[in-house]
Order: structure tokens, then sequence, then C-alpha cells
């Protein structure tokens, strides 16, 4: 049995069975940082890393930190569902590493099931932070160009990564370090400063923007219509 609190327990146990039967895929279609925000998991609050995870039997998704995406398979085994991992695209790969190093069972990687995602996790993630805290995302997107459907994932720079069960993502070429400010290597991603990324010479509000752009939102979160 795994070691937490009755409470933690109690709290993250209900929400899953609300959210996954046996049998279900669960995949992780983006995440993105935010100073800060709750995970709807478990009571955590004040968490940095958020990954959006879909029901992709239901079409249901729940906000999460790292933590509880170390905790998911740990509970799901418990109870002798399968699948009891969370399944990753590849491009979130990168962003998985402290995951794994927690729990190598927690995450798979997958584009193949992943490519049955239907949520907008880019509304998903505006509905959720603020312009002077959102810092940094990635997400998986559909989008339609002269009748034909691109899917991929987006950054907060506007950039397209193709994805799918064909596709060859160089991940080692995008490094992302988990490490703390401290001497603490084994640090909770959600617990880090945000020096990691200084690199990416962008500031907070421009994220947001960026997001904002690509998806031409109205000011109340809806996506119009042209």
């Amino acid at each position: 049995m795994s070691d937490f609190s009755l409470k933690y327990r109690a709290a993250i146990e209900a929400r899953l069975r609300a959210f996954v039967n046996d049998g279900d895929d669960v995949a992780g279609i983006g995440y993105y940082t935010f100073c800060y925000g709750k995970c709807e998991m478990c009571p955590k609050e004040g968490i940095r890393w958020h990954y959006i995870l879909e029901n992709l039997r239901s079409g249901a998704t729940l906000i999460v930190g790292s933590e509880c995406i170390v905790n998911y398979q740990l509970i799901l085994s418990e109870w002798g569902y399968h699948p009891e991992h969370v399944v990753f695209p590849n491009f979130l790969r990168p962003y998985a590493g402290w995951i794994l190093e927690k729990n190598p069972n927690a995450v798979v990687f997958n584009d193949g099931i992943v490519m049955r995602f239907r949520a907008n996790s880019g509304a998903i993630i505006r509905a959720n932070s603020k312009p002077a805290g959102l810092q940094h995302f990635r997400h998986a997107e559909r989008s339609q160009t002269g009748g034909v459907e691109r899917v991929g994932a987006v950054d907060e720079r506007g950039r397209f990564y193709p994805m799918g069960p064909d596709v060859v993502y160089d991940y080692k070429a995008e490094h992302v370090e988990c490490g703390s400010d401290g001497d603490d290597d084994d640090a909770d991603p959600d617990d880090m400063t945000n020096r990691e990324y200084d690199e990416l010479d962008l500031a907070p509000e421009e994220g947001y923007e960026a997001l904002s752009e690509m998806h031409d939102w109205d000011e109340d979160g809806a996506e119009r219509e042209d």
C-alpha cells in the first residue's frame, strides 16, 4: 500500500473514481507552468506545474500537479485497473523527467493513443491562468486549414510540432532542467523557482498573448467564429 495520509488518499480516490473507470485510456494532452494554481486531484494549492489529463473515453478533463501524476499510477494499480498509467505524447517527454524519476511506471509515451484527444487544451489553459502568472506551456491542438485537419502541439511562441505515430521527434534537443535552487536534486518541480525558463527570453504576459492570438479568443474565453 502507498504511504498516503488518510485525507490525501480520500481526496484523490474520490476524484479518480469520478474521472476514470477500469479500461479507460487517460492521456496527458498538455502542460503549463503558472504561479500559482490548484491541483484538481488532491487538496494541494500553490502548484506551478500543471498537467492536463483527458479521459479518452468520456472526454472528461482534469488538471493535476506532477506529484499526482506520480500517484495516479500507484492508486490505480492498487485498484487493479488496466491501464493504470497516463499516456503522454512524445512532445511532452522533456517535461516528464521528474515524474519518471519518482515513478518509472507512471507515464508511457504513445502518440497513437493520444491522437484520440478531443479537448481544447488551449482554452483550458487560458481559463485556469492569468497573464501575470502564465510562464510556459505546450499542448495538443487540432486545427482545420483548407478543410484539412492538422494535429500537433503548440507552445507559447506559436511554434507547431507535428504529432502522430509516424512522427520522429528529437525530444533530446529540448532539455528541461528540473533541479532545485538548493541541494535537493529530488525537489518537486511544483516547488521550483522559475530560473529554468530564463533562456526562453519570454515575459509571462507574452506567453499569454501568444496563447490568445493563436486561438483568437474573445474576452470571455469563447473562441471567435469568422
